[in-house]
């Protein structure tokens, strides 16, 4: 199917396209077109390095799992890495998603290959594949920056999860804040190469993402918060909600394997050092660890030591 400049109009999503400088002349459309029409749906786009980490992975896993209730598309590239993980996590969690590769769509052209068999997974599965260029195009160097400036403009949110210094992600999320789209990102450690990027746009006024709320602020969908409401002591899964410093029962199904380490290391107000190095777990391990339960809620830093909110 094929989709002219002119047609945009007629679908709620494309709309978006019109609104650039440099709006693609026509697309190439196979799988559910209907996904463009769904004007109650928002459309977030994750985005990362194609060297991930498994922490990138578990990121990904984490935010589409979070949000798996709410009315999202969600949008990436096909790239081998963060892209592909965002695709199948998406499927995984019943999301619709759309892929846009920087190739035709024709699998024998895909690219990657390695990922021919998730552009049809995705399209057995109500999801739509996009491209502005002929089924038959292969993929050059300058066809990947050019495709990024379409994902940027669908997106109402974007979400980079790993990204070096330079790279493709950069150009996605650079073009989103020319598009005045709101961007989000994964804190990651100081000193690991794929978190370069996103420190650098997180001093450009990205938004730290760390749990289900932040990510829904970013797509400007309202939520309730009903926290200590009306005298209500208790979550839905029935753990005590704790206020101040009490330490109350907490449900630690939602941490990873680092983070529960380190938070039951941390009974009583500790050193972050004291704390890093008796976890057992690499340097960047606890570190992050303590990054995303800080994010989460479960701890705090104060006067240079950590200590447990709930």
């Amino acid at each position: 199917m094929i989709i002219t400049a002119n047609q945009y109009h007629n679908y709620f999503h494309l709309r978006k396209l019109l609104e650039i400088k440099d709006t693609p002349a026509q697309l190439y459309i196979e799988g559910n077109a209907e996904l463009l029409n769904k004007e109650d749906y928002k459309i977030l786009c994750i985005v990362g390095s194609r060297k991930n980490t498994s922490y990138g992975r578990d990121v990904v896993e984490y935010i589409t799992r979070e949000i798996s209730n709410e009315k999202i598309i969600i949008l990436s590239g096909l790239a081998l890495g963060i892209d592909g993980i965002a695709h199948k996590e998406a499927l995984r969690n019943n999301l619709p998603t759309i892929a846009i590769p920087g190739s035709g769509l024709s699998r024998d052209i895909i690219h990657p290959q390695t990922n021919s068999k998730l552009a049809d997974e995705i399209v057995a599965n109500n999801g739509l594949l996009i491209s502005e260029y002929e089924n038959e195009f292969k993929a050059t160097i300058w066809s990947f920056p050019k495709r990024n400036r379409i994902e940027a403009a669908l997106a109402d949110a974007v979400i980079v999860v790993e990204s070096e210094a330079k790279s493709g992600t950069q150009i996605t999320a650079r073009l989103a804040l020319e598009y005045n789209k709101n961007i989000g990102i994964i804190p990651g450690s100081i000193f690991a190469p794929t978190a370069v990027g996103t420190i650098n746009l997180w001093h450009e006024g990205a938004t730290p993402i760390a749990k289900r709320e932040h990510i829904l602020d970013i797509l400007n969908i309202k939520y309730e918060d009903n926290t200590f409401e009306n005298g209500n002591l208790f979550e839905k899964d029935g753990n005590i909600k704790v206020k101040d410093n009490n330490l109350e029962k907490v449900n630690l199904n939602n941490l990873n394997d680092h983070e529960k380490i380190v938070m039951n290391l941390i009974n009583e107000p500790k050193a972050k050092d004291k704390i890093i190095a008796d976890s057992g777990l690499e340097f960047t391990e606890a570190l992050v660890a303590l990054i995303m339960l800080e994010g989460k809620g479960y701890v705090k830093e104060e006067f240079g030591e950590i200590r447990r909110l709930r």
